[in-house]
């Protein structure tokens, strides 16, 4: 029973050791002149590590980085060679302790293949790293594990080749423009009042092998832009639903600022709906309440940011909403240092149409219309002040895209109406006395002579 039993061992051993040895009837294992070739794209860096060593003369597997490998490597042999299979590839994956590197090569634009030759007999497994600041968009970037030499159609092969296609890189794309006409301006004007549409767009980034873990547009309106209607976020031109798809903050009240945001889930169902793009479409308005007159204008800004196992990247896009404005000044005609408060002006559009209602000079004796785009404008005094004659010319304005302000009487943005006074007698003074005393003067004369003329005909 006792020597059954050693036997046993003893042909237990020899299998496990046969389970450790490429079969010598195929040929004899080749010791030099192995090489391993990769093809890269720019930013990508190839590391190649030896993670078990491979002896020629009895075809062992030795040293392995951990017991995962060499087991996937025992488990590898198919009778005649070695296959190596998924888990080899996800315990090479899991190792955190890889040693020194081999071989590296980083390439660029123009350095896409590196070859090395005359490497040692092994299993060798090559590592993807990348440039965060060159490569944004990491779709896919496999590693790979390979045995050399190897056997394979009744040869042994000694030459490795690691293809480009093992790595995959999408284009990040990110853009706020205004829609319509004005689509590709970075700048508008508009009126104070008017409806100003947006939309958003961003890449979803990665895929389901090298995912995001989050996404996000953030969009924050300043100077007189508020939000006011509309937002509608898209995949790929199908409308999402707010809290199953993405999460809107704030949910409601939206004033200045608001963000879309995807969790690492909801990305994950980006990929599987293979979405490239989201968009975000929504109206803003640009109000009086902290509008900012010509200057650097109302900017509204995107932030889009997203974030993967390199960290998180960020770009920003901004866009501009501008309006303008002018002034009336009410002066004396007579000596223009003299402003006059009382008078009234009514502004129209080139058509002769009111643009809002009448206004009226203060003691400064200037008025401002605000809140204008670029344009033609008519200016109208409608009362004149106490004491002067209405200034009846109707006066042209002109805006122009700068905000640059021109017309006849305009000077340094303000237009200059003068008004004649009216002439009027004091109460008291001497006034139409002497008028009437001299037209009582006259009648009396004219009496006196009626009288004479009348005598002389009476003597005759």
């Amino acid at each position: 029973m006792k020597i059954a039993q050693k036997l046993f061992a003893a042909l237990i051993a020899v299998l496990l050791i046969a389970a450790m040895v490429v079969p010598f009837a195929a040929d004899t294992i080749p010791t030099t002149n192995n090489s391993i070739t990769v093809a890269g794209k720019d930013g990508f860096t190839a590391s190649v590590y030896k993670i078990a060593d491979f002896d020629t003369t009895t075809g062992a597997f030795s040293n392995a980085k951990s017991d995962a490998v060499l087991n996937a490597l025992k488990a590898g042999f198919n009778g005649t060679s070695y296959d190596p299979d998924a888990a080899l590839l996800t315990a090479a994956n899991d190792l955190t302790n890889l040693g020194a590197t081999d071989k590296t090569q980083a390439f660029t634009a123009t350095t896409t293949s590196k070859t090395w030759n005359d490497i040692p007999a092994g299993v060798y497994y090559v590592k993807w790293t990348w440039d965060s600041t060159k490569v944004k968009n990491v779709k896919k970037a496999q590693n790979s594990v390979s045995v050399l030499p190897y056997f394979q159609n009744d040869a042994w092969q000694q030459s490795v080749s690691i293809p480009s296609s093992k790595i995959e890189t999408g284009v990040v794309t990110d853009s706020k423009k205004f829609t319509g006409a004005d689509a590709e301006k970075t700048t508008v004007i508009k009126n104070v009042g008017d409806p100003v549409d947006f939309v958003l767009k961003g890449t979803v980034p990665g895929s389901a092998d090298k995912p995001a873990t989050a996404l996000s547009f953030a969009d924050t309106m300043t100077g007189g832009l508020k939000y006011k209607a509309n937002l509608v976020v898209k995949a790929d031109g199908n409308t999402l639903t707010a809290g199953d798809d993405y999460t809107l903050t704030p949910a409601s009240n939206i004033q200045k600022t608001f963000t879309v945001s995807f969790s690492a889930a909801q990305i994950l169902a980006l990929y599987d709906d293979e979405v490239a793009e989201i968009e975000i479409d929504y109206t803003a308005e640009l109000t009086a309440d902290g509008v900012v007159i010509g200057g650097d204008g109302n900017p509204n800004t995107m932030t889009y940011s997203y974030t993967n196992e390199d960290g998180t990247f960020t770009d920003t896009q901004t866009r501009i909403v501008k309006t303008f404005e002018f002034s009336v000044k009410k002066v004396d005609a007579n000596n223009e240092s003299t402003v006059l408060p009382g008078a009234k002006f009514q502004l129209k559009d080139k058509d002769g149409n009111n643009i809002g209602s009448e206004k009226e000079t203060p003691a400064s004796g200037i008025v401002t219309f605000s809140g204008l785009k670029d344009g033609t404008y008519k200016v109208v005094e409608t009362v004149a002040p106490g004491g002067y004659a209405l200034n009846s010319k109707e006066f042209t304005v002109v805006i122009g895209t700068d905000g640059s302000v021109s017309g006849e009487g305009v000077n340094s943005g303000v237009l200059t109406v003068p008004d004649p006074k009216v002439v009027l007698p004091n109460t008291g003074g001497t006034g139409t006395l002497l008028f009437t005393v001299g037209g009582i003067a006259l009648i009396a004369g004219a009496a006196v002579l009626f009288v004479i003329y009348k005598k002389k005909v009476a003597n005759k």
